[in-house]
């Protein structure tokens, strides 16, 4: 059964199913196949049929799942819910429980999207939290060091206005 969520500004159809030796995930109707194993930790190691390997984390926080993949985390929530709080999440929030291991912006950096604003180690991986549009950070609210609970917002980013 497919599922529609919101990520960012899109709504994306996301649906999987057991397939020999791994899953076969259909993103907006294009089927992926995939080996994946699940470590230990609860990291899930993935292999494209092009040899790609991959980690991917996925964890539920209310009704939001962040997954993250290859270092990128996205947040999806049900297409349900406002574009008003998912604009607010925009990828600067922890997408779980860990610590700030570096902090590359400034209070009032012009950003462009893209540009990695902080990193967060959760899980033994490092997560680069990303501006999601260009602009200006306006707020950083966690330094080097800090722990950090799934949710919490990281940064601000005003959005640059077209001239």
């Amino acid at each position: 059964m497919a599922r529609r969520f919101s990520v960012g500004d899109e709504i994306v159809e996301v649906a999987g199913r057991p397939s020999a030796g791994g899953a076969t995930l259909v993103i907006d109707g294009q089927a992926i196949e995939v080996e994946a194993r699940r470590a230990p930790d609860g990291v899930w190691m993935l292999t494209t049929p092009e040899g790609t390997q991959l980690q991917a984390q996925v964890s539920l926080v209310k009704d939001t799942f962040w997954v993250t993949v290859g270092g990128d985390t996205f947040v999806m929530a049900d297409q349900i819910e406002s574009r008003e709080s998912s604009a607010v999440s925009g990828g600067l929030e922890a997408p779980m429980p860990g610590k700030v291991i570096a902090v590359q912006a400034t209070v009032g950096q012009e950003v462009a999207a893209g540009d990695t604003l902080l990193i967060v180690e959760a899980m033994k991986m490092e997560h680069g939290i990303k501006a999601p549009y260009d602009g200006t950070v306006s707020a950083i609210h966690f330094g080097v060091g800090d722990a950090v609970e799934p949710g919490s917002p990281l940064c601000e980013v005003a959005a640059k206005e077209d001239a």
